[in-house]
């Protein structure tokens, strides 16, 4: 999930959709993400920028486990 999540500090609309810090400060300053919420002055938005500087991710190693990632038949 971390790979897919891979931006943290989102720039573009592009990196937005791919950004859990953006999607968290989108749900937190409207109540949900659409996508209306994928522009670039909400991206720009200082009280989105201080949410998303909040946000953080982390993962463990289990997330890599082999055994885990193999798909049912």
């Amino acid at each position: 999930m971390v790979a897919n999540l891979r931006y943290p500090h989102p720039v573009t609309v592009q990196q937005a959709q791919f950004s859990l810090p953006f999607v968290v400060a989108a749900a937190l300053c409207f109540g949900d993400i659409q996508l209306q919420h994928l522009h670039d002055d909400i991206l720009a938005n200082p009280q989105m920028q201080r949410l998303m500087d909040r946000v953080s991710m982390t993962s463990t190693p289990r997330w890599e486990d082999a055994a885990l990632l193999q798909r049912a038949p």
